[in-house]
């Protein structure tokens, strides 16, 4: 028998007996794995490839009672505690070397009250998980564009979508949760019971204590909604930039649109000479009459210049997981992001130029517009950064060998550059790498009163237990620490 060494919150290494870890494994409901046990590499990987981190301890969580006793482990020894939802996240928050790994992954559950209109969802659910249980009755949580993102990680950090315009962010539709205190304690809170905290967690990106239970209010959306891609050639991206522009000016609520500057890939629906070249990929979705669809989407497909237009009645579920192929698991990711008041003609130049030099097959820029209910919830309704903003742009890249990381961060960052130069606002709370800098991280919540997200976590964990080694306690839910970006704590997409 021999002793366990965790990575300790002070920074320093903690080492526990070996007594008090097989307590804690015994008490345990679910399993538990160390380093050199069978499943380990498999249950600690991620969606992104690059983070690679080791847990001392990952514990496969049944419920609340599971993890308040992982919680209480974590204060008494004083050790890096982290959680993983979806395990979506690009910063991979939910690893820490050392650390205890609070693992909700399979807590997937969701179930539906149609007749209050609600929708109950495990910590570890994706988004496929909640449209296959809400949409056979006609309803939806306004959530993501990739079907295997996590509901947790993206509630926590704002949540923007195909439907974000209609109704607004998924954090605007969390009406309750359960959470594991930083005592070990579960609270449920409410509007009622615990505003403050409940203000805290719809956007600000968590950090006050383990929610292990969502409570979501749903909306009624009958299929079939009016969607998919319309492709444009490299001669004509500039002008389907500006169609997306113009339709952006006069939008109605119902619909959402996502323009995409990349590489063909080599799909059957586009010609072969086509495969590799520069392209344009507009992908709206109207969720309105299919009149109204009609009329509404006549600007993006006037006079035939798109190669091709899949653009049709689809079901909701179809178009979640139309993405999702390009999104998938294992490979090297890296991203930035930037909040736009307008894509006027010097920043639509930039993004050209810029995907004209792809380090990656797989490296693009999304431009995905926002506005309507987005911005008319009042500044400072939720703790949700950037409410005014029009558009939201993503540079990314995906890619294989390690040793092409240089080259595509160095093309990310280089364009994020001068996207935040024209910009000057921020990005997206959930879009932030693992590193990111602090101006980058207070950016991501433009708006939001960072003194009362710092009064919230003291409130709720005076004593830090959820805070990053190193960082000031006093500080807002949102801080960083060397190697990684904002609350570890907070369950990753």
């Amino acid at each position: 028998m021999s002793d366990h060494v965790f990575s300790g919150r002070s920074g320093a290494p903690v080492t526990v007996s070996e007594q008090s870890m097989s307590e804690l494994r015994r008490a345990l409901r679910g399993p538990s794995l160390v380093p050199g046990d069978a499943e380990y590499d498999r249950t600690r990987a991620i969606w992104n490839a690059m983070i690679d981190r080791r847990p001392a301890l990952i514990a496969r969580c049944t419920g609340a009672e599971d993890v308040a006793r992982c919680v209480r482990f974590a204060r008494r020894h004083e050790i890096v505690l982290t959680v993983r939802g979806g395990g979506h996240n690009i910063g991979g928050r939910a690893l820490a070397d050392g650390g205890l790994l609070v693992d909700l992954s399979e807590l997937r559950r969701v179930d539906v009250d149609v007749e209050r209109e609600l929708a109950h969802v495990g910590p570890g659910a994706t988004l496929h998980d909640l449209d296959a249980a809400t949409r056979p009755h006609g309803m939806v949580v306004p959530s993501g564009i990739v079907s295997e993102t996590g509901v947790a990680g993206l509630t926590l950090g704002g949540g923007f979508g195909w439907l974000s315009r209609r109704w607004g962010l998924t954090c605007d539709h969390l009406v309750g949760v359960e959470m594991v205190t930083a005592d070990g304690d579960v609270v449920e809170a409410t509007d009622i019971t615990h505003s403050e905290l409940m203000w805290g967690l719809r956007g600000g990106g968590g950090g006050f204590g383990i929610v292990t239970a969502f409570r979501f209010q749903m909306r009624r959306l009958p299929d079939p909604v009016t969607a998919g891609m319309i492709v444009f050639r490299d001669e004509d991206r500039a002008e389907a930039m500006a169609r997306v522009r113009a339709c952006a000016a006069n939008a109605p609520d119902e619909l959402g649109c996502l323009l995409r500057l990349g590489a063909a890939p080599p799909a059957p629906f586009l010609a072969s000479e086509l495969h590799g070249q520069p392209i344009a990929i507009v992908v709206p979705c109207h969720t309105g009459s299919p009149e109204a669809a009609e009329r509404d989407l006549a600007p993006l497909r006037a006079d035939g210049r798109a190669v091709a237009d899949l653009v049709a009645p689809r079901s909701f579920i179809e178009l979640q997981s139309m993405f999702d192929a390009g999104e998938a698991k294992g490979r090297r990711d890296y991203w930035k992001s930037e909040y736009v008041t307008e894509l006027d003609d010097e920043l639509a130049e930039i993004l050209l130029e810029a995907s004209r030099r792809l380090p990656s097959p797989s490296a693009n820029i999304k431009l995905f517009q926002l506005g309507g209910a987005v911005a008319r919830s009042p500044v400072g309704s939720t703790s949700a950064g950037h409410r005014d903003a029009r558009a939201i742009v993503v540079i990314a890249s995906s890619w294989d060998d390690p040793a092409d990381d240089g080259t595509n961060i160095a093309w990310v960052q280089h364009t994020w550059r001068l996207v935040h130069d024209r910009s000057g606002r921020g990005g997206y709370l959930n879009f932030l790498t693992e590193d990111a800098v602090d101006a980058e991280l207070a950016s991501s919540l433009a708006g939001v009163d960072l003194e009362r997200l710092g009064r919230i976590r003291r409130t709720w964990d005076s004593d830090g237990v959820f805070a990053p080694p190193g960082s000031d306690r006093a500080a807002p839910a949102v801080t960083r620490r060397g190697g990684e970006s904002a609350s570890p704590t907070i369950a990753a997409m």
